[in-house]
């Protein structure tokens, strides 16, 4: 029996699941049995759930850092994306792509933390010299800390 059909045959049943019935499974077919479970929404809750088991027991796994970002983004839980994002990044190191750097950018510039942000556009230009969304990022965000160094220089 798939992760997939298990969860929805016994999310009535039980409370949800046991990490020992998720711990049979690689940190992929979770990955793949959120994405499934995303797709109707009333298996969101469900969904959301297996995340939060999944890097629990898989805290370090690449599968896991990306999918539980990516749920958290759904969430607008920003301290959560960088909370997945940023250990993401050191994992892949070049091979991350421009969509991670750029969801991560918009966590931290959602937190105020925007000296980070523009450290994370700029390591992220790097790699994805072409990327627009990017530039854009650091555009902004070079032109909001011309701004803050004028004022701090006025006062």
């Amino acid at each position: 029996m798939s992760l997939y059909q298990h969860l929805i045959e016994h999310a009535q049943t039980e409370a949800l699941f046991s990490y020992d019935m998720i711990r049979r499974f690689e940190p992929v077919v979770i990955r793949v049995t959120i994405q499934e479970l995303l797709a109707n929404p009333e298996h969101h809750e469900l969904a959301h759930a297996l995340g939060d088991a999944g890097i629990a027991l898989y805290p370090n796994d690449e599968e896991m850092l990306t999918v539980n970002g990516f749920l958290a983004v759904l969430r607008h839980d920003w301290a959560q994306v960088i909370e997945h994002l940023q250990p993401l990044l050191k994992l892949r190191a070049n091979r991350t792509d421009a969509a991670t750097f750029h969801t991560l950018c918009i966590a931290l510039q959602k937190r105020m933390d925007f000296e980070a942000a523009l450290n994370i556009a700029n390591e992220g230009l790097i790699h994805h010299p072409e990327d627009s969304g990017l530039v854009d990022i650091q555009r902004v965000l070079l032109s909001h800390a011309t701004t803050l160094d004028r004022q701090r220089h006025t006062q």
